[in-house]
């Protein structure tokens, strides 16, 4: 379905623009409604520098986010009452919840818009002081979407609010001039690994590097490069064996490219905590035609995407190919087929779609009043 309905108005806030998943999809959305001839905004709660510098210091961040809070409501009321326009507001991060659910939509300054959350983390590692409000917020909420079933299972457990499914999408790689390389061309003497996060307990970078040094025992080369991260201390203790070299690149601008780059994506994530082993990054890597490797299926609501592959599996078909002289990713690697499936399904226009046809349609129990 096309949506060309130029009444409506897109808002999806989020605590600032930067390289994290979330970020990474809102940006992809907000081109993709673009040229679907929608009216898009990206609302930040911090703007600019001096309420970044703010909004970081916890002590302070209150006062960012009244401010945020009243710049917010006075878009949202303009857009509605002057501009005659029915507005979907999407809340993104903990501390947009927050804002929101000070905001009731549909209301007296905004009769003909609604208020959506979006939950992209679990609540065990949700912020703890700001989840008992957040919590009211998601009840008086138009809707509540959540990406994965499996984290949607964990916030069932604490709240009413009827929760909607909507897999994420991502702008594949052919829409940003990246392809993936030919599996003929590449080096088949080194593996290349790549782990993209924060330094966070529950992302478990000391996995990626048990994973490197797994393979690498078995005497084959392997690069581990860590994006998001400056250094981990349990992963450099990994350093001894030779064929194993470990790059940290820190906060970097082309994600992307050091995916393609990459043979494996290696997310083996504590998912008691979070979960769910797929985010964004991963299915950036599934559209780039490269294999992202968790600790289980069970683990994932994505299991029928072409590419996720075990840790077990992974190790066992690299050995058996070491044994029979075969090309060490032979059997890993997607074909054409798969990964045109990929880019299929995960493609940010289906998810645009989707997330358009749930709040005119299935989600929304307030609707939208005629103008």
């Amino acid at each position: 379905m096309r949506h060309s309905n130029r009444e409506k108005t897109i808002i999806q806030v989020i605590n600032k623009i930067s390289i994290g998943g979330v970020e990474t999809l809102t940006q992809d959305l907000h081109k993709q409604l673009i040229i679907s001839n929608i009216e898009s905004i990206i609302f930040e709660l911090a703007p600019n520098e001096i309420s970044r510098k703010l909004f970081d210091q916890k002590k302070i961040r209150i006062g960012v986010l009244i401010f945020a809070f009243t710049r917010l409501i006075l878009r949202i009321g303009f857009l509605d009452l002057i501009k005659r326009r029915n507005c979907i507001v999407i809340y993104n991060h903990a501390e947009c919840h927050l804002v929101g659910s000070y905001i009731p939509l549909p209301s007296i300054l905004a009769p003909n818009s609604v208020g959506i959350m979006s939950l992209f983390q679990s609540p065990d590692i949700y912020p703890p002081k700001i989840l008992p409000k957040a919590i009211i917020g998601f009840e008086k909420a138009s809707g509540v979407l959540c990406y994965s079933k499996n984290v949607s299972k964990k916030w069932q457990e604490l709240i009413s609010a009827q929760l909607s499914y909507l897999p994420l999408g991502v702008t594949v790689g052919s829409a940003k001039g990246l392809e993936p390389k030919s599996n003929t061309k590449r080096n088949d003497r080194c593996v290349r690994l790549i782990h993209i996060g924060r330094n966070t307990p529950w992302k478990k970078p000391e996995r990626a590097g048990i994973f490197a040094q797994e393979i690498a025992m078995m005497g084959i080369k392997v690069e581990l490069h860590f994006v998001g991260i400056n250094e981990n201390s349990e992963v450099s203790k990994l350093l001894g064996n030779p064929n194993l070299e470990i790059y940290f690149h820190g906060l970097i601008k082309k994600v992307d490219q050091e995916l393609l780059e990459s043979d494996i994506l290696v997310n083996l994530f504590d998912t008691s905590l979070s979960g769910e082993s797929i985010g964004v990054a991963a299915l950036k890597a599934l559209t780039l035609g490269k294999i992202v490797v968790i600790e289980s299926m069970s683990d994932t609501s994505f299991e029928n995407l072409n590419g996720i592959f075990e840790r077990k599996e992974i190790l066992q078909l690299i050995s058996n190919n070491i044994k029979y002289g075969k090309p060490l990713l032979e059997k890993i690697w997607m074909s054409e087929n798969e990964y045109h499936s990929n880019l299929k399904t995960l493609h940010i226009s289906t998810y645009a779609n989707n997330l358009l046809n749930l709040a005119e349609n299935n989600l929304l129990h307030k609707k939208f009043k005629k103008v």
